[in-house]
Order: C-alpha cells, then structure tokens, then sequence
C-alpha cells in the first residue's frame, strides 16, 4: 500500500489527477486497502465496546456483592436512607441514588418532500407537491437527579420533573448493569431509569413489591 502511493506520488501533476493516473490494478489495490482499514477500524471500534460493557458489567456486580454482604450483616434489614420530599405515615426510605437519570419518550419531528418531479430541460426539475412531516417517538433522558426508593413507592425528583411510582402498580421490571425498565399501569410508555446500578435497584424494589403484597 505504501509503495503504491509513493509510485502515484511520482507519477502525479495535481491533486486532482490522481485518480486518472491510475492503473486498473492499482485501483483495485487501493479499494482493498481503504476496505481492509475500514475494517480494522470497525473491529477496534467494536472489541473497545465490548470491554468497556463488560468492565461496567463486573462493577455493578461487585456494587451488588458488596451490598449483598452488607445486608446480609445487617440481618436482612435494608438501611435507611435520607429523603429530600416528605414520607407519608409509616414510610421510610430504603434506597437513594443522587446520579439517577430518567428516560421518557420525546416526539422527534423529520421531514421530506411529498409528490411528484419532471424534467422539463436539461439540468432543470420542477416539482410538484408539498414538504411532508413526519413525528415518532424516542426515550430520550428528560432530567438527572435523585431516585428514592420507599417502602411503598419509587419516586424520582428531578431539576424540572418530579415523577412517583406506587409499588403495588409496578407490573414488570427488566435490569441491567446501569438501566432499569419498569412497565406500570397506567402509564402508556416503559419507565427507563439509567446511570444507575439496575442491580441492586432490582433487588430492593423486587422485595419491597413482594411485602407491599404480603
């Protein structure tokens, strides 16, 4: 590859003509080493992914051991934790994350032209019709703040929104190394919660639900 740009460095006049002076073989050459390194490129691209999500997913599991244990030191009893909203009666707060992030569905505008086009001259198009648009939805994360779990409900306090989640109405949770889902009724959308450690959320809102039953 080297070779064959020191070879077209010598045979060139201009920038431009580069491309002109180049052999059938030597195109080939060069399509295969742009190829090659796309690739590369690619594959680093994807191997640094993969460690940078295992390397997340092995510090969320020693958090969880590590919570584990303490729990387990404390006989089971979950620790209690400082709320920033007042508790109603016969309420505590038994798990607290100030770096919480809340993802809800944000409507996301694109456009694009609608109808139909001719030629009417070499080089020129008229068009007719209109500019259509189009909306869907996205999670997007709408505010980064506290995320509270009490003894009968999960409650989020943002800079700009304030959401609360009863136990009793949670229907599904799915966790992972730093994202949770929550599916609850009456909401038209999945509850997404990031930058936070899914693993031990998982674990106290699942045996908070389970006494909220009892």
């Amino acid at each position: 590859m080297i070779n064959l740009f020191i070879s077209l460095a010598a045979r060139r006049t201009t920038t431009n003509d580069l491309f002109d002076v180049m052999t059938a073989e030597e195109k080939l050459y060069m399509f295969i080493g742009i190829t090659a390194v796309c690739a590369v490129i690619a594959i680093v691209w994807c191997v640094s992914k993969t460690i940078k999500a295992k390397r997340m997913n092995n510090n969320a599991i020693n958090q969880y051991n590590a919570w584990l244990e303490s729990v387990k030191k404390a006989g089971g009893e979950l620790p209690h934790r400082t709320a920033p909203f007042k508790l109603q009666e016969d309420e505590c707060c038994l798990y607290a994350d100030p770096t919480a992030v809340l993802y809800e569905p944000r409507s996301v505008n694109s456009s694009g032209y609608g109808g139909t086009s001719f030629d009417v001259a070499q080089g020129v198009t008229i068009h007719g019709g209109r500019i259509e648009s189009t909306s869907h939805k996205e999670m997007a994360p709408q505010d980064s703040d506290g995320l509270y779990i009490t003894n009968k409900r999960i409650v989020f306090r943002g800079s700009t929104a304030n959401r609360t989640f009863e136990l009793t109405k949670i229907s599904a949770i799915g966790a992972a190394a730093s994202q949770v889902r929550l599916d609850i009724e009456g909401v038209d959308h999945p509850v997404l919660f990031g930058s936070i450690n899914g693993l031990i959320f998982n674990a106290v809102t699942r045996s908070l639900m389970e006494a909220a039953k009892a």
